[in-house]
C-alpha cells in the first residue's frame, strides 16, 4: 500500500491514464481514494491546504448511524421488511 506524498504521484498518474477531460476540466475517481486519512491530509497538504485530522472513516459510521436512527424513527422499518418477504 502507498502512502503519503507517493500516493498522491500514484492517484495523479492514474487520473492522467483513465481520468477524462471536457472543457479543459479533468477528472477521475477511485473509490476510497479520500479514505484513507494519512493519504488525503498529504494531498491537501500538496494543494496548500491543512487537513482537519478528522477520521473518514469515524464520520462515515457516525452519518450511516444518524441515517439508521432516522430510518427507524420516520418509516415502518418492519413493515417494509415483511413487503420485501425478509
Amino acid at each position: 500500500m502507498v502512502v503519503g506524498e507517493q500516493a498522491v504521484q500514484v492517484a495523479a498518474a492514474y487520473a492522467a491514464i483513465h481520468g477524462h477531460c471536457a472543457l479543459g476540466c479533468c477528472g477521475g475517481y477511485l473509490h476510497g481514494l479520500f479514505g484513507n486519512d494519512q493519504y488525503r491530509a498529504s494531498l491537501i497538504r500538496s494543494l496548500g491546504g491543512k487537513s482537519s485530522g478528522e477520521s473518514h472513516l469515524a464520520k462515515v459510521e457516525q452519518a450511516l448511524d444518524e441515517l439508521a436512527g432516522d430510518m427507524e424513527r420516520y418509516l415502518d422499518v418492519d413493515g417494509l421488511l415483511g413487503l420485501a418477504g425478509v
